[in-house]
């Protein structure tokens, strides 16, 4: 049995906790989105990282308000909440003044012997001296893969070639769409190595830049990789029992009733699941996908698969892969 507060949220154990996760979940970030949707003008996704710290950042200032002024207005009940908001609003420039460093504290010239840390150093440096510093690491079959793949998503795909250029929703779409498309046929796939090759990659990173990157790594593998993991797991378990090749050479590839694309699961309905094309956004209903791992799947998922109409019903023909819905960001 699953609870509102499985997985990340697991660590809610008291009433600040959950009141954190609830204003954040369902005030905070929809009223984020809202904003710049309607009033900015754009179209931003929930996972999005920079939306996240800006969330964070609200999310600590309602908390320290609540800390602040809780027990005097719980105290005040029949007072009227307008007037004790405005009252604590007019005062509110106090505290960001107090919290604000003094500009005459820093001077540009400070002590020389201090060295400040360099970010335009070429990304192929600091992943040559990583290298060097970590080989014991990189000797491991799929390590030694995942960093080439992921070197040459940089060099090649991205051609990012300095630090300062790396942002880390970059790294989210080699995670979400690259390793997944790249390594669903291999066997010797560790997640278990992942988490440990980027943690430590990350963690060099930071330790010789000025780039911060391993604490946002770490909320990541919490969440956003266990749902790419889920997702994974069930193109690999598929595509173990349904080769490619057979497919092709089945009466299904030149089925006229062929259609292949993406398709987001939107409703379970009596076993059968609707789907949604993402490209077209058309819906497709009383679609039979039991040949899936179906309990895995998760409202969201996208499913990147050939379907075959068949009367008022449809059925999968073959599945390429399973994303889940965080990688909605990143595939359209």
């Amino acid at each position: 049995m699953t609870t509102e507060f499985d997985g990340i949220t697991s660590s809610c154990t008291n009433r600040e906790d959950c009141l954190y996760h609830d204003v954040m979940n369902y005030v905070v970030i929809d009223v984020l989105l809202d904003f710049y949707n309607y009033e900015m003008g754009v179209v931003l996704h929930e996972k999005d990282r920079k939306l996240n710290n800006l969330a964070h950042f609200v999310m600590d200032h309602i908390i320290l308000f609540t800390r602040t002024n809780g027990p005097k207005l719980l105290a005040k009940p029949a007072d009227l909440a307008t007037d004790l908001f405005n009252k604590d609003l007019q005062g509110d420039e106090d505290i960001w003044e107090e919290t604000l460093p003094e500009t005459d504290e820093f001077d540009d010239d400070d002590d020389e012997s201090e060295e400040w840390k360099i970010d335009h150093v070429s990304v192929n440096t600091i992943f040559s001296e990583f290298e060097k510093n970590h080989f014991e690491l990189l000797a491991k079959p799929f390590s030694n893969k995942l960093f080439k793949e992921f070197k040459t998503y940089l060099n090649s795909y991205l051609e990012v070639n300095r630090l300062d250029d790396f942002e880390f929703e970059y790294i989210e779409e080699f995670f979400a769409l690259i390793f997944p498309q790249t390594f669903f046929m291999d066997n010797n796939v560790d997640f278990t190595q992942f988490k440990k090759l980027f943690s430590t990659l990350f963690d060099f990173i930071d330790q010789n830049t000025s780039i911060k990157l391993a604490k946002s790594f770490l909320l990541y593998k919490q969440d956003e990789l266990l749902e790419i993991k889920r997702a994974f797991l069930i193109t690999q378990d598929y595509h173990e029992n349904n080769s490619y090749v057979n497919f092709l050479l089945s009466e299904d590839a030149t089925n006229p009733s062929l259609e292949e694309g993406y398709f987001e699961i939107v409703e379970y309905i009596d076993g059968a699941v609707k789907l949604r094309n993402v490209d077209q956004q058309m819906t497709y209903e009383n679609v039979d996908l039991s040949v899936l791992k179906t309990n895995d799947l998760q409202l969201g998922d996208i499913l990147h698969i050939q379907l075959i109409k068949e009367g008022p019903r449809c059925r999968l023909a073959f599945l390429e892969l399973v994303y889940p819905a965080a990688s909605k960001f990143f595939l359209y």
